[in-house]
């Protein structure tokens, strides 16, 4: 878990350095990745919470094309994930708060 512990930070510092949207997809499937260090359900659920809303914090913005491309990714897990497990939520608040909104 302290892997996990610094994989959350670098993302939450790289976060504060993506200019274009485009790269916004490359933090997810780390994240998830390294959310497989918790095997405790509600360890794991809390761990993605709290990391997924430091990467949706540190994006710039608002407005925000990187919140926007998140927000949409974000909105893409919902589709497969049970409401119970839905550890989105927060990041998900955040990123629309911040998003450009698209013509």
């Amino acid at each position: 878990t302290l892997l996990a512990e610094a994989i959350s930070d670098a993302l939450a510092y790289l976060s504060r350095s993506i200019s274009d949207e485009d790269d916004v997809w490359i933090l997810l499937p780390i994240c998830l990745q390294a959310a497989a260090a918790y095997e405790d359900h509600d360890e794991w659920f809390n761990w993605l919470e709290e990391t997924l809303a430091r990467i949706a914090s540190s994006l710039s913005g608002p407005p925000s094309r990187s919140l926007r491309t998140l927000l949409e990714h974000l909105d893409a897990m919902e589709t497969i994930l049970p409401i119970e497990s839905w550890f989105h939520r927060r990041a998900r608040s955040i990123a629309s708060a911040g998003a450009e909104l698209r013509p």
